[in-house]
Formats: C-alpha cells, structure tokens, sequence
C-alpha cells in the first residue's frame, strides 16, 4: 500500500532530478549555450583519451564566390548570391561535400600537408548570414608538443612543425594562385565587430618577426597563442593559412597550433557566451518572470517545457541552418 509520504518523496526525488537537468535538456538545440557544454564535455573526453589536439583550423563558406557552386547551381558566378538565397539545400550540400572531399582526398591525401592525421573532431555551425563555416581540432601522429619536455630542441621541432602548416605571409606573387587567394581571403580588415575598446579582439595588426618563435609565458585571458609566426611589414594583417588547403578550398581559413586542454575549453567557452542572441534572452526573462508571478503553483516539469517553448520560438534559424538539420544532420 502506498503511502502519502512515499508519494511524496518520489515527487521530490523526481524534482530534483529535473532540477539537475534543468539546463542540459537543452542540449540538443544547436547554438544554445548548454549544446556547447555538451560539446566542450565530448571534446574532453576526446582530450582525455587521446592527449591534447596538435590543431585548431576554421573552414568559412565563400558560396557568393565558388565556381563549383555556380556550376551545381546552373548559374553564372555573378548570379551566386541570388541563387544561393534561392537554393539553400544545394548550397547546404555542397559546403557538406566540399569539406568531406577536402578531407578525404586533400587532408588525407598523398601529401598530407598537417601530417598524418590519428583523429579528428568536427562541427559546422553557422554565421550570422546563415552561411555555415566548419571547426576541426586535429590529433596529428607523432607532432611536437610542449609537454614533452622544455628543452630547445623540442622548441626547434615545434617551430619546425609551424612552419611545415602555417603560413602567415603574403606569398611571391610567381605564386599567382596562392599570392591572388591570401590578397583576396586572408587580409583581415578591421570592422565594428572586431573593436574592443580601442583593440582588434583578434590582434591585427600582428608585430614584425624574422622568424617563428616560442613565447615563454602566455596569458590566456590576453592569447589563445603560445608563439608567434614569421611575418614581415607587409604580412601584419595576414590571417593564418595552410598553403595546400587554401588552395584547394578557396574561402577564409584560420589555422593554429593547440597548446593543450585549456585552448580547446577556451574556443568552446567563446561560443557558450555568445551562443544566445539579446531578442531570445529577453524572451527568456519574460518567460521565467511570467513563471514566477504566476497566481497557480506551476510545476517544475511544467516551468522547464515553457521554458524550451519559448526557446524553440524565439531562436533564429538560417535557411541554410535549416536544410543541414533536415538533410544532413538526420
């Protein structure tokens, strides 16, 4: 026979399960702050098996640009940015393309230009136009790191293995395709956005150096770097590149060497603060005030469901966004 009290303890215990969970549920939703938590929790998994990642590179779409993409599309090169409005699936499909076969037969290809690569973890998301960019940590075989030792010869290495894959100067211009795409794609311009205070949050202009070296101490809160690259006058607002993926990919690329964990908790972190837009913050206030000076007691269960509610509603989802998660995601 059940008892008033077992009941009600059942009810507590299932509180406090949903207290528990309360944020997390929301995991599933991509862009929101507890997705990224759950990312960052994969990602340190990952790190926890496998050591540090040696790589961070970022992939941006240039689908007002693509050749390809025009072709795909039955339009000239000039007539992109109308039809990429118009066809987000296909646009969709073939960033999802593109990447895969960058990967497979560039990245792991005979040349394997970051070395050869033991795994990888990827994830698209997408920018405030809706066009999606792509991020990859990468776990190279037998790359430098600094944790294993301090000594100058494994300084060497790591500054060797830098200037095997990064590239941050302009190149000759013999180099005509390469020297047109860094001219065109890797030339940071300072923008609103890009203003903090009186300083570029991605510290262009970059100091002139005669060659790449280690920095003997980094401030995270100040860099995400533990080096700096070769760059001469004319490279300060050079954006870092792998030669053999930019061009092959032919879009804006970043690329960086991982200096362990706390790297990949900081990109992740990046995200979590600025996952969620003002208009849905509001709404959420509205929500949880409305929750709260409701004249009925409203169940927890009951709080958190109008709390996903409004999230669904309120969060914004590109077209492009919207054709992965039909066509690709599932």
């Amino acid at each position: 026979m059940l008892q008033a009290r077992n009941i009600t303890c059942r009810n507590e215990s299932s509180n406090a399960d949903i207290m528990k969970n309360s944020y997390m549920f929301m995991k599933s939703l991509r862009g929101t702050a507890a997705y990224w938590k759950d990312v960052l929790f994969n990602l340190l998994a990952m790190v926890k098996n496998l050591g540090s990642p040696t790589l961070f590179m970022s992939l941006s779409a240039n689908d007002y640009h693509w050749p390809e993409l025009a072709d795909m599309l039955g339009v000239s090169v000039k007539e992109l940015p109308k039809a990429v409005k118009r066809n987000p699936l296909m646009t969709a499909l073939h960033f999802e393309r593109r990447w895969r076969a960058l990967f497979k037969h560039v990245i792991n290809g005979p040349s394997k230009p970051l070395g050869v690569v033991k795994d990888y973890f990827a994830r698209v998301e997408f920018q405030s136009r809706g066009s999606p960019h792509l991020h990859i940590f990468f776990w190279i075989e037998n790359a430098p790191t600094l944790q294993a030792s301090n000594s100058a010869s494994n300084s060497e290495e790591i500054v060797d293995y830098i200037d095997s894959v990064i590239s941050t100067c302009i190149p000759n211009e013999k180099q005509q395709d390469l020297h047109y795409l860094v001219s065109k794609l890797q030339i940071h311009s300072h923008r609103r956005t890009c203003r903090r205070g009186n300083k570029c949050r991605f510290s262009f202009p970059y100091d002139i150096c005669n060659k790449t070296r280690i920095l003997p101490s980094v401030d995270f809160s100040e860099s995400k770097k533990f080096y700096v690259t070769k760059r001469l006058k004319t490279d300060s607002m050079v954006n870092a590149y792998n030669p053999t993926i930019l061009l092959n990919w032919q879009a804006n690329m970043d690329i960086q060497m991982v200096n362990g964990p706390i790297s990949v908790a900081y990109y992740v972190c990046s995200y979590v603060c600025k996952s969620e837009p003002n208009i849905l913050r509001n709404a959420l206030s509205e929500t949880i005030r409305n929750i709260e000076q409701s004249a009925e007691p409203v169940s927890i269960r009951s709080r958190m469901c109008k709390i996903g509610f409004c999230l669904l509603k309120h969060r914004t989802l590109s077209s492009q966004e919207a054709a992965y998660r039909i066509e690709i995601y599932n």
